[in-house]
């Protein structure tokens, strides 16, 4: 905290840097091999592209239709994979697992030419955002964010996600903040991040991202964006603090930010309406001729621009996230696409981020 500008933005890459040039093995909560050696790949930063060499590598297997024994062996081991998703508590993941195991995906994989060609198709080009307008006083301080709040976040995180270019994971982001001056700086760090201070050097590192392209079953490809867990570690910072505000800006006009049940309570409210004629957020009578519309967007997320996202944050009245606004999105984003050895770097000049809740705050604020 002592540390000046240009001190803490050296302090804060070579932090960065420390997964990729330090760290080999980390000895965590979950001590078992697969664990190891899938932690030992993050710190490396290139959990994903290692599936990728491996799946390249090695041809997928095809399953005889009549051969039943094989049938049975393939079934079971994707039973056995769903369970221990399950039991770990990624219930969406065993979800999709069963889904891919029933419709096996046809056709040979897209090259990584062709990835990166419908990615950049994915993103278009725009200019960022006029000088953002920051709050005249810091509004995070060390006694509105205490240290257990950013301890109780980073476990929250925890969840064995892919980590951004850096190759901090949740997980050894949460193993270091058990040294307590780590933590006590790791705490000012963040409410740097929150209050807007770093010079945009700094800013840069933070909003950098990897992205994997997926291949649709409709055809074409679908984004996934792995940002730096420092940055969203802050994030979640400034949307807690700032839930109230939030909540207040999107009453009754949507559930899918800072709304637990969000999509059970659409799924009553459009059934009260359809069935009972009864209005959405009120128990008033709807008319006698009652009509539901569901629109779907085409690459949404990626099209607002960044000024106008600036000018919704400013007129929505929640000065508290124009911090983490001027870090995330102040400076065209960089984007590594996985599999291509750093090849291709895509850039991020339009949206919302992808894989971090201001990307949900700051698109439906928009």
């Amino acid at each position: 905290s002592n540390m000046n500008g240009e001190e803490k933005g050296k302090a804060i890459k070579l932090l960065l840097a420390l997964p990729k040039l330090h760290l080999k093995i980390l000895f965590g909560s979950h001590s078992s091999h697969v664990r190891e050696a899938h932690l030992a790949c993050q710190l490396a930063g290139n959990v994903c592209v290692q599936l990728a060499k491996r799946e390249a590598a090695a041809p997928p297997r095809k399953i005889d239709p009549t051969d039943v024994d094989a049938q049975q062996e393939a079934l079971a081991k994707t039973v056995a994979r769903v369970i221990n998703q399950a039991a770990e508590g990624h219930i969406s993941d065993g979800y999709k697992m069963l889904q891919r195991s029933a419709n096996p995906s046809q056709g040979p994989r897209p090259t990584i030419e062709q990835t990166v060609e419908d990615l950049k198709k994915l993103h278009p080009k725009g200019d960022p955002p006029k000088k953002v307008e920051l709050p005249a006083e810091r509004l995070y301080t060390s006694a509105v964010v205490p240290v257990a709040a950013v301890l109780a976040t980073a476990k929250k995180k925890c969840n064995a996600s892919s980590p951004g270019p850096s190759g901090w994971t949740p997980e050894l982001l949460h193993v270091a903040l058990g040294d307590a001056t780590f933590a006590s700086a790791f705490r000012d760090f963040t409410i740097d991040i929150c209050n807007g201070d770093l010079a945009p050097d700094v800013d840069i590192l933070l909003s950098m991202s990897n992205i994997i392209g997926i291949p649709k079953e409709t055809g074409g490809t679908r984004p996934i964006a792995m940002g730096e867990t420092f940055l969203k570690i802050a994030v979640d910072i400034a949307v807690q603090r700032c839930s109230t505000q939030i909540t207040e800006v999107f009453r009754d006009t949507q559930r899918g930010v800072n709304c637990p049940g969000g999509a059970e309570k659409i799924v009553h409210e459009v059934r009260d309406f359809i069935r009972e004629g009864i209005k959405p957020h009120s128990t008033a009578a709807a008319g006698k001729h009652r009509v539901v519309v569901l629109l779907d967007a085409k690459n949404a997320f990626n099209m607002p621009f960044r000024e106008a996202m600036h000018q919704s944050l400013l007129k929505a009245n929640i000065p508290g996230m124009l911090g983490v606004f001027k870090t995330a999105y102040a400076q065209h984003g960089v984007m590594f696409v996985v599999g291509s050895n750093g090849e291709h770097i895509i850039d991020s000049q339009c949206g919302a981020r992808q894989g971090s809740v201001d990307g949900s705050v700051i698109f439906s604020v928009g």
